[in-house]
């Protein structure tokens, strides 16, 4: 970069960064199609083109079963940490390129309803096609990790999701005020074989989120959380300077709380991990073990 010896820091550089779009969105009957044309412009990466495309159609046309689907490009530049960074073991690089990825989505949203539930469903599957893709790599056997492009990955899963909410409540011990399920699944076409992905080839190839909510007695309200990881990729193990697969784990969670003064306060207790159970996520980084925390909460009304 460029110095100035007038200015505390001594490196610099400079970029600009703009974007031009245009977009049409027409509906006819029941389908519904948006399309933009966008360019990128950046001083430093020259110019891309960044289309994208959304389809839908309201089967029962009153919106509560709708089938979608969309096309969008996307597109990032390195950032000067990715080029200059050059301190503690970290290496940046000067000849990244900018990497882009077409994301293409299709799938269904359902709303079920009669007299004692709201149900909505909402099941999709996606695709997302890297080129260049930057990330932070340590080859297996070095200390020094290094800012790099992928040529190109894909990844390619599934998501659930499902809602499901009374309609009508009662002061009943036991009455649900609401459950949910979430569950995605994800596959990449490469892997980090031979080094150490810190961002792009760790993705969660698995993601399992239950929740529910319940009335007890004394006007106390009970949330459960569950909630269940398989990350993709590895890391590097301190004690064989190997790289190791990531061990999937599960976690129990759960929140007690009351209102008082007309709901205007709210007193809890939440308790993560509550089985304490010992695990490390991304970067093999030891997680807290059971977190207790005591609140009160206050809506100005």
């Amino acid at each position: 970069g460029d110095e100035d010896e007038s200015s505390v820091y001594q490196l610099g550089d400079s970029r600009l960064n703009a974007d031009v779009a245009l977009g049409h969105r027409a509906e006819v009957g029941s389908l519904a199609l948006s399309m933009t044309a966008a360019w990128n412009i950046n001083s430093m990466f020259g110019t891309r083109f960044v289309p994208g495309a959304e389809l839908s159609l309201d089967m029962a046309g009153d919106g509560s079963s709708i089938l979608f689907a969309s096309a969008n490009r996307s597109v990032r530049h390195p950032s000067y940490t990715d080029l200059y960074y050059n301190i503690g073991g970290a290496q940046g690089s000067l000849d990244l390129n900018p990497e882009w990825a077409d994301h293409l989505e299709a799938g269904l949203r359902i709303k079920l309803a009669d007299g004692k539930y709201d149900v909505q469903l909402e099941q999709l599957i996606f695709s997302r096609q890297g080129q260049n893709l930057i990330d932070w790599a340590t080859p297996n056997g070095e200390s020094t990790t290094y800012a790099i492009n992928l040529r190109e990955v894909t990844f390619s899963g599934l998501e659930t999701v499902v809602n499901v909410i009374p309609k009508r409540r009662t002061n009943a011990r036991g009455q649900a005020r609401y459950a949910r399920f979430g569950f995605t699944t994800m596959e990449a076409s490469e892997s980090s074989e031979g080094f150490e992905s810190n961002y792009v080839l760790d993705g969660l190839k698995t993601k399992i989120d239950a929740s529910f909510g319940v009335d007890l007695d004394l006007g106390l309200l009970l949330d459960v959380r569950y909630s269940y990881q398989d990350r993709l990729g590895g890391f590097i193990s301190a004690e064989s300077d190997e790289e190791e697969e990531y061990e999937p784990f599960s976690l129990l969670s759960f929140t007690l709380s009351r209102h008082f003064a007309n709901e205007a306060f709210r007193a809890y207790v939440r308790v993560d991990n509550a089985l304490d159970l010992n695990y490390v996520d991304l970067g093999n980084i030891e997680q807290p073990g059971r977190w207790v925390r005591l609140g009160v909460a206050y809506q100005m009304n």
